[in-house]
């Protein structure tokens, strides 16, 4: 087999078909006949194998990796009632396969001109970007123009630019010449790709806690039967029939011709309600972009509601102060790895930012020179202000400076950390060689 390794985000049903294009397979049948070939040279067993595992194998990449990187796994589950389960894990098969960006056969390719053209021009051919087949996105999002659809029952057969020269390329029917500069559908693509880069799914629990406290925020109902004293308000679905036009909530949104005013409508609402079962993954990307102003809010209100369900509560750790301690020395083992950090917290590394400055650390991507960490150090520990900043030499707005970027228990935090952070030279230098070590840098 000729190694054929994925383009940046390509689509891995186009991915597999380019394999196909390389090594001159016939058919699927034989394509997958050769990929599970080398899969067992590289001393894999492929029985009950999904494709995606196999495919990420052959590409030499970890199998939630190659998930994350080249399926759109993360915009069909967006939430899952677990907190543990991860896209493209060892081991697990497909339910979805068309959905996921695995299916090969009878299904629908779609394709930027501006990226063809570009491709050309920069490598010599062209590829299937996962992020042109994302649900109800109609234009590319790079550059803003209306997709084209490929005309033909086997699409990934052939490279797109194939399909360009031979005239098959269709625009999407429906869909404006661009993507909009604002409103729902723009807040609706921005979301769509910013969860391409999610590792594992939401926890329901909280995913759902914070669309129904944002609805209730805006004076909407977020439940079925109007209780917690919200009467006769409107429900998400309604303030989403005002968002965006009939026509393509009727493409979009499975039975919404059945909707009714103020009427309670599962395929959205549910998103907002206790629900035995996850939602799907469009009718969260929906919901998200009919309740926020940008897409960017909406991301980190979830968030943030992730990494605070997350965090430890006094009966599952004790004292939260002996989890700080815990915290705070993971910190300690990581050093300047903030992504490592993250990833042993199951967090997102914006989130860690912000539960260390909690604990009194300043940023972790700064480094601040050791005399002026002294100077405030001396100030913490009760010197005088401006006896600190001559002893070490500094200015006093220097200090103040970096007073203010700090949180209120710096000192407490530094003392917690002081055996892994804290690098005291010979007796005679103490005064003037103190360095605190934040990331694995001396500050």
């Amino acid at each position: 087999m000729i190694p054929v390794f994925p383009m940046p985000n390509e689509l891995a049903a186009g991915h597999r078909g380019r394999i196909q294009w390389v090594n001159g397979c016939r058919d699927e049948s034989e394509v997958m006949r050769l990929i599970t070939g080398a899969v067992v040279e590289r001393g894999f067993d492929p029985t009950g194998m999904s494709r995606l595992n196999q495919q990420a194998i052959v590409s030499e990449m970890d199998c939630r990796d190659y998930a994350r990187r080249h399926s759109i796994l993360a915009n069909v589950r967006v939430a899952a009632s677990g907190g543990n389960e991860v896209y493209g894990g060892e081991g697990r098969t497909l339910r979805h396969p068309k959905h996921s960006g695995m299916s090969f056969g009878r299904t629908v390719a779609h394709c930027c001109t501006h990226c063809i053209v570009e491709d050309l021009q920069q490598v010599g051919f062209s590829w299937y970007r996962r992020y042109h087949h994302l649900f109800g996105v109609d234009w590319c999002v790079v550059h803003g123009a209306r997709l084209s659809a490929v005309d033909n029952t086997m699409p990934f057969m052939c490279l797109p630019h194939i399909w360009l020269f031979r005239n098959k390329l269709k625009p999407r029917k429906g869909a404006a010449e661009e993507l909009p500069n604002g409103g729902f559908l723009r807040r609706f693509s921005d979301i769509s790709v910013m969860l391409l880069d999610r590792a594992h799914p939401f926890p329901m629990r909280s995913i759902h806690g914070t669309l129904a406290h944002r609805a209730a925020d805006m004076g909407l109902r977020p439940t079925r039967d109007g209780g917690f004293g919200y009467g006769a308000r409107p429900l998400i679905s309604d303030h989403l029939s005002g968002q965006v036009g009939a026509v393509w909530l009727q493409e979009h949104v499975p039975g919404w011709e059945k909707k009714h005013p103020f009427s309670f409508f599962y395929q959205i609402d549910a998103v907002a309600a206790v629900t035995k079962g996850s939602a799907s993954g469009a009718a969260y990307i929906v919901a998200m972009a009919a309740l926020y102003e940008t897409a960017e809010a909406a991301m980190q209100d979830v968030s943030l509601s992730e990494a605070q369900d997350k965090y430890p509560s006094s009966a599952s750790y004790g004292r939260i102060d002996t989890w700080s301690r815990k915290f705070l020395r993971e910190c300690a083992q990581c050093y300047d790895q903030l992504a490592a950090f993250s990833r042993r917290l199951d967090l997102q590394p914006i989130d860690v930012e912000k539960i260390l400055a909690s604990f009194g650390l300043p940023n972790l991507n700064e480094r601040e020179p050791s005399n002026q960490w002294a100077a405030l150090i001396r100030f913490c520990s009760g010197e005088r202000f401006g006896a600190a900043c001559i002893a070490e030499q500094v200015e006093k707005e220097e200090v103040k400076a970096l007073l203010r970027r700090c949180g209120g228990h710096v000192m407490q935090a530094i003392r917690i950390l002081r055996k892994d952070f804290l690098e005291l030279r010979r007796p005679s230098e103490e005064r003037r060689s103190c360095h605190v070590f934040i990331s694995g840098r001396p500050v």
